[in-house]
């Protein structure tokens, strides 16, 4: 039997082909709806796909639906084989090698989050050629999860796969998107803290996921806040010096003072690291700029006991503004706001 398909072919139930060398060609659509299966029964057989397989697409938009395409042995796509409905309750199961030419695609369904995720269910007998896989992201809400074991990745696909026959394309939700770090080119910036990457487990192709490089970033917060909490502090012992220079030509007793003191500062880091996942390196550049800029001002009392000595008291306060610009990042941190403090000390 040789049946080609050039319009549009909505199937429900199951279509048993005959014992010889069966041949389906699609060059349009072929809808499914509800359980559906084509027994392509015994011979050498194999289904020619270069338009789109749409599994539920004649039924509901979002009810749940499978294909088999059972007894096949090659199944060539350059088309769409489309498995997703925003709700991962759609599977796709063949006996078939999956040989993947030109613009082959494979379109599913997968909630971006941690451990134990759900995606579209796909099955297949084995891979050849290139295929390109696109993800659905329906955890569009979520902010992801770190998943560096292929064991606890997120399943797209079943079978004797290899991971040299499958890509991330281009047309899935989050692809190549802001934040990414270096050697994380072809993956998927899910919203969060988190990318995606394809790795083999097995014989399932999953999803893994790792840090963007604002996850990075944001480790330095302590070091920049630490860079800025000193250029202010260090006002103190500025006057704590400029009074002890004075001690020697001041009178005996107590005596008020108020002082101001203008800081500015600016500085350049350069910092990086890497972190390694399912066998990929990939590259944090975590380089910063930081400037700082405050007015201190302050009243203390002295209190000289002899030529060479004194207690002094007072009080402090002021405004610090810092900010940082990350290299080659949009990030930008800044940090502002009035600063309060009181003094004590023995000169």
């Amino acid at each position: 039997l040789t049946f080609n398909n050039a319009g549009t072919w909505n199937f429900a139930g199951t279509e048993t082909l005959t014992a010889g060398a069966d041949a389906i060609s699609n060059s349009g659509t072929i809808n499914t709806v509800g359980t559906s299966k084509i027994d392509f029964g015994a011979g050498a057989n194999t289904f020619s796909n270069a338009g789109t397989i749409k599994v539920g697409g004649a039924g509901a938009a979002t009810a749940a639906a499978s294909l088999t395409l059972s007894n096949l042995a090659v199944l060539n796509n350059s088309g769409v084989i489309d498995v997703h409905d925003g709700a991962t309750n759609r599977s796709f199961t063949t006996t078939a090698t999956l040989n993947g030419t030109g613009a082959s695609q494979l379109y599913v369904d997968a909630a971006l989050g941690g451990p134990g995720s759900t995606a579209s269910a796909v099955t297949i007998g084995g891979s050849s050629g290139l295929t390109a896989i696109r993800v659905n992201n329906t955890n569009a809400g979520g902010v992801g999860a770190y998943i560096p074991d292929p064991a606890n990745g997120i399943v797209l696909v079943t079978g004797a796969t290899s991971l040299s026959n499958f890509r991330i394309s281009e047309l899935s939700d989050g692809y190549n998107g802001p934040g990414l770090p270096t050697g994380a080119n072809g993956t998927i910036a899910a919203p969060g803290m988190f990318f995606y990457d394809l790795a083999a487990n097995g014989n399932k192709i999953v999803l893994v996921s790792a840090p963007k490089v604002a996850a990075f970033q944001f480790a330095q917060i302590g070091a920049i806040a630490g860079d800025a909490w000193t250029t202010t502090t260090q006002s103190w012992f500025d006057r704590q010096a400029d009074l002890r220079d004075t001690l020697g030509g001041r009178a005996l007793g107590s005596a008020p003072a108020v002082w101001m003191k203008v800081v500015g500062d600016w500085s350049r880091r350069d910092s990086g690291s890497s972190l390694t996942v399912a066998g990929k390196t990939y590259g944090y550049d975590t380089s910063y700029k930081a400037d700082t800029a405050s007015v201190i001002a302050g009243v203390d009392l002295l209190h000289g006991s002899d030529k060479a000595s004194a207690w002094v008291i007072g009080v402090q306060g002021g405004y610090v503004d810092a900010n940082a610009r990350f290299r080659n990042s949009s990030t930008r941190l800044n940090l502002t706001g009035g600063v309060v403090g009181v003094y004590a000390s023995y000169l």
